[in-house]
């Protein structure tokens, strides 16, 4: 019976690859720094001890053939049924996951101008699939597609038509992760209504609560990793986000700037006598965290919250204040009252000291919110992800994300919808 799922996510010197039966995972392979004399290979299944093959110059046909070779030596590989490939850009082409054919690949690899450090190795990890693989579906997942929603007056920058004919708009990123969160949480306040609205209770005891637990959850979903994005979510809809043309906008990240006074790329060519490619380097790979404490520092949040110094302090500080900001600006695509902020990724699933510090600074945005402190130490591990005081509103929520469950959830709605 055909009931695997192969998620892979190709990049430029990796390939993450996993084999899922439903939501449970299988094996996971890991191949990294490919095609140089330190490329290595780890392959592991579920309660077994990792391989790991450690050659010069192993390549992205490699992995796969080594990825194909394991599940043939256990019988698994005539029970996938599916491969889901994570693609970073469908540009204005895909506004859904999309069952590949050979005209769509096509499609993909002409929007890899938007992502030229993404896209072409989603196409070429799609092109080896289909030719080592004949014969099994493939579905393609767009971490734009989930941001397809986003209305006109919200994508739409205030430009020249000239530009705006050339794509020139917001797309946001980080959509299959958000999208797998919200589902989740949008579960969680479903529940909370439920309980919420009792006989024994009166409309008048949640004053802030929709007045029909029918109408769409109005959520935030705060994606906190190396990148890091807000989106507003209603009914399961992404209806603005603050990534933008690329993940560069937004946020302040790790190693991204976020989003500044695009006259500085101009004042930064020239003062720095530095070209556009240089300086748009820059503001991706030593901005951000790393550019406040140093390019030779560790930019970690974790480290960053140990140091006590002052420039380490003012990173915290501004990543917070600008987290706050951009929620607090995000909340406008809302369709009414905010039932859920919610935490996920790195940061936002493992630091409770930055969810603390962010719901303090949106007290004058948000002054009803009510961490519980207990629950949000041990990052809502004994409340089912709930960090919020019993009773209150809106809810406060930590859930860990996981793109490759969406993926492969993806995989099998393409496929059935498509038979």
């Amino acid at each position: 019976m055909r009931n695997l799922v192969l998620a892979l996510n190709c990049g430029s010197s990796s390939v993450k690859a996993s084999i899922l039966l439903d939501r449970d995972y299988i094996l996971h392979v890991l191949g990294e720094r490919l095609e140089t004399e330190q490329s290595t290979i780890h392959i592991r299944f579920v309660g077994e001890h990792e391989i790991k093959i450690v050659e010069p110059n192993i390549n992205h046909v490699r992995v796969l053939e080594e990825i194909i070779l394991v599940l043939k030596d256990r019988s698994l590989l005539e029970q996938v049924f599916a491969v889901g490939h994570r693609v970073v850009h469908g540009g204005t082409m895909f506004h859904k996951s999309t069952l590949v054919t050979a005209e769509n690949v096509e499609g993909i690899d002409s929007v890899s101008h938007l992502a030229p450090l993404h896209n072409p190795f989603s196409v070429r990890g799609i092109r080896l699939v289909l030719a080592k693989l004949p014969g099994v579906p493939n579905v393609a997942v767009f971490d734009t597609a989930f941001h397809a929603t986003i209305p006109e007056k919200a994508y739409t920058y205030p430009l020249p038509l000239e530009y705006r004919e050339l794509q020139m708009r917001k797309f946001g990123f980080h959509g299959t992760s958000v999208h797998y969160v919200s589902q989740i949480a949008t579960d969680i306040i479903r529940q909370h209504k439920m309980k919420q609205t009792t006989p024994s209770s009166s409309p008048a005891d949640h004053p802030q609560q929709h007045e029909n637990n029918s109408n769409p959850s109005n959520m935030v979903v705060c994606h906190l990793g190396s990148g890091a994005s807000v989106t507003a979510v209603v009914g399961g809809e992404s209806k603005d986000t603050s990534m933008g043309f690329t993940p560069l906008a937004g946020l302040m990240m790790q190693t991204r700037c976020g989003s500044i006074d695009p006259s500085l790329v101009g004042f930064a060519c020239h003062a720095l006598n530095k070209s556009v490619d240089q300086v748009t380097s820059d503001l991706n790979t030593k901005s951000g965290l790393k550019g406040m404490v140093g390019v030779d520092q560790d930019c970690d949040m974790r480290a960053l919250l140990s140091r006590k110094d002052d420039q380490a302090c003012l990173a915290v500080d501004m990543f917070v204040y600008r987290l706050a900001q951009n929620i607090a600006s995000i909340m406008v695509g809302l369709d009414g009252p905010l039932d859920a902020l919610v935490f996920t990724a790195g940061i936002g699933e493992h630091s409770d000291e930055i969810r603390r510090l962010t719901i303090r600074a949106l007290f004058p945005i948000l002054p009803n919110v009510q961490l519980d402190e207990e629950r949000n130490r041990v990052h809502g591990k004994d409340s089912g992800g709930i960090l919020s005081v019993d009773g209150t509103f809106p809810l406060l929520l930590v859930i860990p994300t996981n793109e490759e469950v969406m993926i492969a959830q993806e995989c099998r709605r393409v496929i059935t919808n498509s038979n």
